[in-house]
This record gives C-alpha cells, structure tokens and sequence, in this order.
C-alpha cells in the first residue's frame, strides 16, 4: 500500500524533529562534560562552542519538523535547508537528505505546500474571473 502526500510530510517533519532532539542532547551532554573537564584543568573552548553549534542546530531541526507537520507556508522552505545540511551527515542524515530532497521537490510535495490539495497541480480547471478593480 502506497503512502499518501500527508503521511511522507508528517513522517518527514518526525525524523527532521527527532533528529533534531537528538542533536540537542549530544549539545548539551558536549557542553556538560566539556564544562565538568574545564572544572578540572582542561581548556579547549572551541569544544564549548561545538556543544553550542549542536544545540542551535538541533533547534532549528525541531521548528522546521513541526513547521513541516503542519505545513506551514515555509515549512517547505526550511525542510529543503535542513535536508540539504542533514547530507554531510553520513549514513544516516544523508539518508534523511535524500527522502526529504525527493519529497520535497516530488509533485505531491509542491502542490501540498502550494496548498493544492495532496494531488498533483489541474490547470484544466478553470480559472476564476479576474479582479474588476483595476
């Protein structure tokens, strides 16, 4: 059975915001340790803002997932920013790039944010008339 549009995007906004979770406890464990082993005579403050860079980017992975699970006018936006950043992630963000890049770009994904419907774009339709304003 083949998925519809509406179960890749909501699958698509979990992964994003569980590998954002994911991303935020490697953050804070970073900055946790990295500060527990400064107490003690280490000094390397470029791990600190490692553990920094980790937490905002974990963040920026959570709102995008929930923009994208609701679809939000930029969640389309943000989901192609975070899925083309997730492939230098390698196995498994590079995974994640290529399902959300394919989905993404794919006509079902545009015409869901497009606010189309699931299906692809009916230019057979008509059109409404044009605004009299003028």
């Amino acid at each position: 059975m083949a998925m519809s549009t509406q179960n890749h995007n909501n699958l698509l906004g979990m992964l994003i915001s569980i590998r954002g979770a994911l991303l935020i406890l490697c953050g804070v464990f970073l900055s946790f340790f990295m500060t527990v082993g400064r107490l003690f005579g280490g000094h390397r403050p470029g791990m600190m803002f490692g553990g920094l860079f980790l937490l905002l980017a974990g963040v920026f992975d959570v709102y995008a997932g929930t923009m994208i699970r609701r679809v939000s006018a930029n969640g389309r936006t943000l989901g192609i920013i975070v899925c083309i950043l997730a492939l230098f992630s390698f196995p498994f963000g590079t995974a994640l790039g290529i399902y959300g890049l394919w989905f993404l770009f794919s006509d079902g994904g545009k015409s869901l944010y497009q606010g189309t419907g699931i299906g692809p774009i009916d230019f057979d339709r008509p059109q409404p008339p044009p605004n009299s304003w003028a």
